[in-house]
């Protein structure tokens, strides 16, 4: 099912791509790309699938992928946004376009006109060390990975809490390594009762799409900004909190079964 979903998903996407539409969601699908090299269906399944020898490398392929992405994002940013001049800000630039142009005054959003020069200043310079740093945090281990982590967590959240920009997308690809780490305190019966739970969405959401009624978000129709700013901060605070919970356990460097 992986395997046939990224089929589509890149099929699809490319149609659309054609016609001038171009997001940044390519971490989702890679997730799931990694996911199924992990033997990711032979622990809960009902029908077990036959095992795969590379299992190990999955997560840190995705930490591979996770970087790249990020390097690329920073590394744009580092030829505007550091210029040590605080009569310009690339953070205030997305702030008023969003603030003004979409609505986006939720939240912290009003606090950002009471912060100092300085402080918006160096938002500016930790947004791009952060973003390029993410390689040497790899590299360096999975203790320093899951720091980097918990700080991804952090920075998603405050995006959607000053700059009402939720990137939600990005939620399971993080939660992804604190799972690995978690995983095996679940019951299997809990892991099934929850995919039933999530089957039934993503039905509920697949008729209300056929039906003309479906939104991007869960299976709201036409979702509003609120709905969306709102169900992110949860959803940031729980993978913050999973990423603390992991960080100073034994490290566990793939999904796979006992």
């Amino acid at each position: 099912m992986g395997f046939t979903f990224l089929i589509i998903y890149f099929f699809a996407n490319t149609f659309a791509f054609g016609f001038g539409k171009i997001d940044h969601v390519i971490l989702l699908p890679l997730t799931l790309l990694c996911f199924s090299f992990s033997n990711w269906g032979t622990m809960y399944a009902l029908k077990p699938d036959r095992r795969l020898p590379f299992h190990n490398s999955s997560l840190g392929i995705l930490g591979i992928f996770i970087s790249f992405g990020m390097f690329t994002a920073g590394f744009e940013k580092l030829l505007v946004w550091v210029d040590f001049d605080t009569s310009t800000s690339g953070f205030l630039n997305w702030f008023y376009s969003g603030y003004f142009g979409y609505g986006r005054q939720l939240l912290l959003a009003d606090w950002v006109f009471y912060l100092p020069k300085l402080v918006i200043e160096a938002m500016d310079y930790l947004a791009v060390v952060f973003e390029l740093s993410a390689f040497l945090w790899l590299i360096r281990g999975p203790f320093s990975w899951r720091i980097w982590l918990l700080c991804a967590c952090a920075f998603h959240l405050t995006n959607t809490l000053l700059l009402n920009i939720p990137f939600y997308i990005h939620v399971p690809v993080f939660a992804a390594f604190s799972f690995s780490s978690l995983h095996f305190q679940l019951r299997s019966s809990s892991v099934r009762v929850v995919a039933v739970i999530a089957s039934l969405l993503g039905l509920t959401h697949l008729i209300m799409r056929i039906l003309g009624q479906g939104g991007h978000f869960l299976f709201m129709s036409n979702a509003k900004l609120e709905w969306t700013v709102y169900s992110s901060v949860v959803l940031w605070m729980v993978s913050l909190v999973f990423s603390l919970l992991t960080l100073f356990r034994k490290t566990d460097h793939s999904i796979q079964c006992p």
